[in-house]
């Protein structure tokens, strides 16, 4: 086995994924790794970082990875995905979906644009 792609989240909106029907994709869940369960036909659809922000922690962006496949990890595998977002100066504000008298926000309002940047920076750093 092994890992093929390694922990991460996605940083924008919904990701869409057709998974491959031999596995591989795992979430971390109550401290430990666990496989995603592969339904033939059916979508996995993961909330990204930035709609956990928007939603003010309501919805979580999962971290996950991908695992080598097969004997010895040398079978191929093939997932259709689809990344989603809002334009660069759409505004993110989780004040936006509390109700009145509710928890407070978390996250400062920022632009979709700004999100992603930010994310950016600390990657490459």
């Amino acid at each position: 086995g092994g890992v093929r792609y390694g922990a991460h989240t996605d940083f924008q909106g919904f990701t869409i994924l057709l998974p491959s029907e031999k596995g591989g994709l795992e979430v971390w869940h109550d401290g430990k790794w666990i496989s995603a369960p592969c339904i033939p036909g059916a979508f996995i659809v993961n909330a990204g970082d930035l709609i956990q922000r928007w939603t003010n922690d309501r919805w979580k962006s999962v971290l996950h990875r991908v695992m080598r496949v097969g004997e010895g990890g040398s079978e191929d595998r093939l997932s259709v995905v689809l990344f989603t977002g809002p334009k660069k100066n759409t505004v993110v504000d989780p004040r936006q979906l509390l109700e009145a008298g509710g928890a407070e926000a978390r996250y400062p309002a920022t632009t979709a644009g700004e999100h992603l940047q930010e994310k950016l920076r600390k990657i490459s750093n």
